[in-house]
């Protein structure tokens, strides 16, 4: 069963999967005009995720990010959002992002949050 995105990532999410990419090996031979190339197959599709991370607390705001950060380490696994479901994706760089003045904790009357970019590849 695939695991929701919303209960990694929260649920102000964008979910983007890129185009799936093929890979080529291209070689010449002496004597023969031009390339000959071998296909090597799908090289997986990346998976790019932007949001917000939001808590009451700043504690909360770092274990909610710490929760995120160690999907970094676990194996392939199948994740859903909005009926889709990805296989085999694995979670690469998480980042925090900044905002035009270099801030990227950021405070409100309900609490603190982040916006973050997350990037996965899915292997199939």
């Amino acid at each position: 069963m695939a695991i929701a995105l919303t209960s990694i990532f929260g649920t102000e999410i964008n979910v983007v999967p890129q185009p799936r990419k093929a890979d080529r090996q291209y070689s010449a031979f002496p004597g023969v005009h031009g390339l000959t190339a071998m296909h090597l197959g799908s090289r997986g599709y990346p998976i790019i995720i932007r949001g917000t991370i939001r808590a009451a607390t700043r504690p909360l705001l770092e274990s909610a990010k710490a929760a995120i950060e160690a999907y970094q380490f676990v194996a392939a696994a199948d994740y859903s959002f909005q009926g889709t479901t990805y296989g085999n994706v694995v979670w690469g760089p998480f980042e925090i992002e900044t905002d035009s003045s270099g801030r990227a904790l950021h405070f409100t009357a309900g609490g603190y949050f982040y916006k973050f970019v997350c990037r996965g590849r899915s292997l199939l």
